[in-house]
């Protein structure tokens, strides 16, 4: 889903960038400014985020604190003093054509992913960039051998923008895939190691299915079912 989140040094700094969004100047999935005043907006389309951006400027400038995640609205200008950041890593599932493509025009992102790409290039003879941005790239993102090592760029490139962008997390989780990325935000090896990792998790994955091939199974379990 789209979505834009703002900084700025001050209120007035933050309204303004709330219009030029509305005004069409930022375009989605951007991270813009710095500063302790935050507000994002996610949004399926255009028309969908006008409402929200009029009820966060109403927020801002009479001061109130917004936190509607589920209506995909949030304003505030607490620095959170000493309060701790996590990331969590997503995994697979979460991967689809062309993703976090509006990041790639930013310099760190951009940086970090043409690196770990030509890395996979030479020692995996794959383009991840095809298989992520190329719509005629004939591989499917969602086969496991590539899901992996296709959501490693990804992340990898994401969290080192993150970090230039000023966050410091503290603590790192991940689901399922995301457990790798996780450990690699907590130097517990570095980015290549996490792309080799990928890769070859994908493809004894892979070969497994074909051998045993299984699914997921999500169930319900009643309050009390249990005791």
């Amino acid at each position: 889903m789209p979505f834009i989140l703002l900084y700025g040094n001050s209120e007035d700094e933050l309204v303004r960038r709330l219009k030029d969004v509305e005004q069409g100047s930022l375009s989605s999935d951007e991270i813009v400014g710095s500063g302790p005043y935050k507000a994002a907006i996610t949004f399926k389309k255009k028309s969908d985020a006008v409402g929200k951006i009029a009820e966060l400027v109403h927020s801002i400038i009479n001061k109130q604190e917004v936190l509607k995640l589920n209506e995909g609205i949030f304003y505030t200008s607490r620095s959170y003093g000493d309060k701790q950041l996590a990331f969590l890593f997503s995994g697979q599932g979460s991967q689809h054509k062309s993703m976090l493509k509006k990041f790639s025009e930013e310099e760190k992102f951009q940086e970090t992913f043409r690196a770990l790409n030509e890395y996979s290039k030479t020692k995996h003879k794959a383009c991840l960039e095809s298989l992520i941005y190329d719509n005629e790239d004939q591989r499917s993102i969602n086969e496991t051998q590539w899901t992996q090592p296709a959501l490693a760029i990804v992340c990898v490139s994401l969290y080192q923008l993150l970090l230039s962008k000023g966050l410091k997390p503290e603590a790192f989780a991940g689901h399922s895939f995301g457990e790798l990325v996780a450990l690699y935000a907590s130097a517990t090896y570095d980015e290549k190691t996490l792309l080799d990792l990928s890769f070859e998790r994908g493809r004894l994955m892979s070969e497994a299915n074909k051998i045993a091939p299984g699914a997921m199974l999500l169930t319900r379990i009643l309050s009390g079912a249990t005791s």
